[in-house]
């Protein structure tokens, strides 16, 4: 079994602090989602995402628009021990300024054995 959903709406952000650059300035940004789900071998599930979205960055005291894409694959190996693994990029800036463009890129696994039936 296959599905699809997505998801769309608007961010608006304006900027207030006095030491920005953009100061008092006001964006809308388009955000959304969308997800691609395959289910296979009767306990097994892939997963591919996208998502963007508008996020503050503390560390720059500054809000965001960030891409982002994902895929996610899952399952039992036996009745009691289950595998699943992501990876996931992100990549996004400020206002279109390139210069303080972010990106990052993260994975992971597990194990996880059922001590009973």
């Amino acid at each position: 079994r296959t599905t699809f959903s997505f998801g769309t709406g608007t961010a608006i952000v304006r900027s207030e602090l006095a030491d920005q650059q953009d100061a008092g300035n006001t964006s809308i940004n388009l955000i959304g989602f969308a997800a691609l789900q395959r289910a296979f071998l009767r306990s097994w599930l892939a997963n591919v995402t996208y998502n963007r979205n508008n996020t503050y960055v503390e560390a720059f005291n500054q809000f965001g628009t960030f891409d982002g894409v994902g895929a996610t694959v899952g399952g039992l190996l036996s009745s009691r021990l289950e595998f699943d693994a992501g990876v996931q990029y992100f990549r996004g800036g400020f206002g279109g300024q390139t210069e303080q463009a972010l990106s990052s890129i993260n994975g992971g696994a597990q194990l996880r054995f059922g001590l009973t039936n």
